[in-house]
Order: structure tokens, then C-alpha cells, then sequence
């Protein structure tokens, strides 16, 4: 009787894959008892496929990694060549007023920080003049869009000292936060950084016109006033002071229009007012020297018996001597 050849090698071949696979599972069990980090793959049919070699997939290749430079820093702002107060002191004992407590702060436009004085004073009051950095404050609060009964309030308080409109101005920035504070930051914007706003030279809380305010860093102020948002705005209304104030700073200007008032050459605005002395008058602009640069400048005196013109000639004298003593390499202008 023929023997099943075919189906005898079908046992044998069935039993070696079983053995196989029983070989498999062993080594697969094996493994996962040993705590294998790797993921198994995935259980192949024994009965219907072979091992083939696990091929890993193409990645698509990295694209180098981009090193960034940093930019480089921008370069220091180079300081402006000024004459040295020291080599102004002689100069400055000549001037009327000396034993008035005359003092002169200076700064090219664009660099508060070389800052100089000459002389000193016992009072500080800003008076008026703390009307600039308010009205300047009034229109930064409102990105320079401002309602036609701000914008006049800003113009008569500027050009003809009107006590009302500042007023409204000071009680108008409550809409936007601190009164104070919003004058400080202005302050703090142009290289003032330690004046506060209605505060005396005690830090005692007073009303905004006693806020004390350095003579330096009154200069400091008027040196970055044509650099900062809506300077300029501000500085229009400097240019046409009410010819009954236009002394000191204004005595100077090489150019009037119709009215008796400057126009191109300098900006300022004064403050005068009872003193510990007796009287102060002081003033805060900017002056233009030859060559188009600008220095910002304050004044201050006291002048005997409380004399308001003659306070007012002494200023002007002083402006006029400074302007001379100044030249062009001490100007700056906005960066």
C-alpha cells in the first residue's frame, strides 16, 4: 500500500513550525520579563508568514540649525563737546544778581545728562513754570487729539499764564489716573526723575504751582522737551509768550513778530510767586544757538525787596550772557 509521502512531510513541516513558534513565544515571553524598553512588534501569523527584517523609516533630514547673531548693540550716544561751567565762573560773578540767589542750569537738547549749573538757591517753588510738563501731560493722555476746550485751555495757560486754564488742565487728568503721577511720569520721560508733582522739597503734599522743582532738573526737562511726543506741540506755545512776560529767555530772541513776541529762536515760559526770600521768579525753555543745536535752560532769582522788574532784567541779562557765553559745540539736538 502507497504511503502518503506528501502528507507525511506536511506533519513533519506543521510540527517543526509549531515548534517554532512554541521557540518563539518563549523568547518573545522572555523578553517582556526582562523589562525591554523597546515596543514589541506587532504578533506575525506563524502559519502564513515568514520574519522579514524590521527596515526603519525614511525621516525627511533636519535642516541645519540656524545660530542667530545678535544685533549689536546700538552705538553710545557720543556726549556733546560743552564749554565746562568752570571755565563760566568768573564770567558769572560779574552778573547782576549774584546776591540774589541768581542761578543758571544748562543742557544741550538731547543730552540731559550733561547737565550744569551755576549758583543756588533756598527755593525751589516751580510756580508756573510747572505749567509745561502739565500741559504736556494734558496732551500725551490723549495721543495728541485734543477737544477744541483743552487745546485753549493749554494755549492760556502756556502763553499768558492763566491760572484757571492750568487748573482745569490739572483737574482734567483725574480722567486718566493720579493727577501727580501722570505729571511725574512726564517728567521722568524727559531725564527728571526726582521731581514729584504737588510735592515740596519735604515731600509734603502742596498745590501743583509749590511743586519743587530743581533748577537743574528744570534744564534737564526744557534739554529733552523737543525730543519727546508732542514737545513740539507745547513748544509752539512757548514761541508766542505774552510780550508783558517775554523777559530772560525771552529778551533774547533774535526774532519778533508783529506783536512783540519770539518766533523761531527760542521757547520758554515763566513762573513768579512768593519766596522764603521774599519773591521768586525763575523761567524754563529753550534756547537756539548758531548752527540750529538748542540748549535747554532754566533761571532763578530772588530779587531784593520782591521787585518784580527788576527780577525780570537780572534774567535777561543772564540769558543773554549765557546765550554769548555759549557756542555752537555746546548745542545738541534730538537723536
Amino acid at each position: 500500500m502507497a504511503t502518503d509521502t506528501t502528507g507525511a512531510r506536511q506533519v513533519v513541516v506543521t510540527r517543526r513550525r509549531m515548534s517554532t513558534a512554541f521557540v518563539c513565544a518563549v523568547l518573545c515571553a522572555t523578553m517582556a520579563a526582562c523589562g525591554s524598553s523597546a515596543s514589541s512588534p506587532k504578533e506575525e501569523d506563524s502559519q502564513t508568514s515568514t520574519a522579514t527584517p524590521t527596515v526603519a523609516p525614511m525621516l525627511p533630514s533636519r535642516p541645519p540649525a540656524v545660530i542667530s547673531t545678535p544685533a549689536p548693540p546700538p552705538p553710545p550716544v557720543k556726549p556733546v563737546q560743552t564749554t565746562d561751567a568752570s571755565k563760566l565762573v568768573q564770567g558769572f560773578k560779574k552778573l547782576p544778581g549774584r546776591d540774589q540767589q541768581l542761578t543758571i542750569a544748562w543742557a544741550p537738547v538731547g543730552h540731559p545728562e550733561q547737565v550744569q549749573q551755576l549758583g543756588t538757591t533756598d527755593t525751589i517753588d516751580a510756580w508756573s513754570t510747572i505749567k509745561v510738563p502739565l500741559a504736556l501731560a494734558a496732551i500725551q493722555q490723549r495721543g495728541g487729539d485734543l477737544p477744541k476746550a483743552v487745546a485753549n485751555d493749554i494755549e492760556m495757560s502756556v502763553r499768558i499764564s492763566d491760572n484757571d486754564a492750568a487748573r482745569r488742565l490739572w483737574e482734567g487728568l483725574e480722567n486718566f489716573g493720579m493727577k501727580a503721577e501722570l505729571v511725574n511720569e512726564v517728567l521722568g520721560d524727559t531725564g527728571d526723575k526726582r521731581t514729584r508733582a504737588a510735592r515740596n522739597s519735604a515731600g509734603v503734599r502742596v498745590p501743583f504751582g509749590l511743586t519743587a522743582w530743581r533748577v537743574n532738573d528744570a534744564a534737564k526737562f526744557a534739554a529733552t522737551l523737543p525730543c519727546v511726543p508732542y514737545g513740539a506741540q507745547i513748544m509752539r506755545d512757548m514761541r508766542f509768550i505774552d510780550h508783558t512776560q517775554s523777559w530772560g529767555i525771552g529778551a533774547v530772541a533774535r526774532g519778533t513778530n508783529k506783536r512783540g513776541l519770539n518766533v523761531d529762536d527760542v521757547a520758554f515760559k515763566g513762573g513768579w510767586g512768593p519766596s522764603t526770600s521774599g519773591y521768586l521768579m525763575r523761567q524754563v525753555g529753550v534756547l537756539i544757538l548758531p548752527g540750529g543745536g538748542g540748549v535747554g535752560v532754566a533761571l532763578l532769582v530772588q530779587p531784593h525787596g520782591g521787585n518784580h522788574d527788576a527780577g525780570a532784567k537780572i534774567l535777561s541779562q543772564a540769558a543773554s550772557w549765557l546765550r554769548d557765553s555759549l557756542g555752537a559745540t555746546d548745542a545738541g539736538k534730538c537723536a
